[in-house]
């Protein structure tokens, strides 16, 4: 399928290596990689998506990374610029040669307000060593995830990258689940009726993961009869 719908008359491939609204599903290696093989082989660009995935998210500055692919152009934005309205576009150099001044207009590109944001954003993950520690948080999290699935038999996976977490619940309890967490004071996804998205902040501690888990447990023994 991928032969027959990518070849020399394909201009681009955007990918997203961690699907994000649909449940958390990250793209096989295997298939990554055949997908920038096939863009190598017909000339097609290779375009990842790291709005959702990228700025450390997954333990990584880019999820890419994990997968040891090299694409041509990347989208940023979400946590570019802690809050302040942002986003990027990152290209090879050999891609950027596509763009020519005046190619591409915007009315807000470039605004002082959202630059200066984004370089204090890069000044304090570097200061603060931020993609590693959610890198060590994020497997923290999955540990405990794990243990709680052993404990309660509620959940069926735990799948995900370093602080982008799906929770495939056995049961279509994934609303209930959400609306017990928001009045405990976390902030959970409900994707589809039994999956969970989990997208805690960088500054995450172990503590609180400790108690968000415990919490959980009793969520979900009080909603799934676990």
């Amino acid at each position: 399928a991928l032969r027959a719908e990518v070849d020399t008359d394909t201009c681009a491939v955007v990918m997203e290596l961690i699907q994000g609204e649909s449940g958390i599903w990250p793209a096989t290696p295997a298939y990554a990689e055949a997908v920038a093989a096939r863009c190598r082989e017909t000339g097609a660009l290779l375009i990842i998506d790291e709005i959702q995935t990228g700025m450390g998210r997954t333990g990584r500055m880019f999820v890419f990374e994990h997968y040891g692919i090299h694409p041509d152009i990347v989208t940023l934005a979400k946590g570019l610029a802690g809050g302040v309205p942002a986003g990027a576009c990152l290209a090879t150099e050999e891609a950027a040669t596509g763009f020519q001044p005046g190619d591409h207009g915007t009315t807000f590109g470039g605004g002082p307000l959202a630059c200066a944001a984004a370089l204090a954003v890069l000044d304090e993950y570097e200061a603060s060593d931020l993609v590693a520690g959610a890198a060590a948080k994020g497997a923290f999290l999955k540990e405990r995830l794990l243990a709680c699935a052993e404990r309660t038999g509620a959940i069926a996976e735990v799948r995900g990258l370093g602080l982008m977490v799906g929770i495939q619940l056995k049961q279509p309890v994934a609303s209930a689940v959400k609306t017990a967490c928001l009045e405990r004071g976390y902030l959970v996804y409900a994707v589809g009726d039994s999956i969970l998205r989990l997208l805690p902040p960088l500054i995450l501690t172990e503590d609180e993961i400790l108690r968000f888990c415990a919490d959980l447990e009793k969520i979900l023994q009080e909603v799934a009869g676990a």
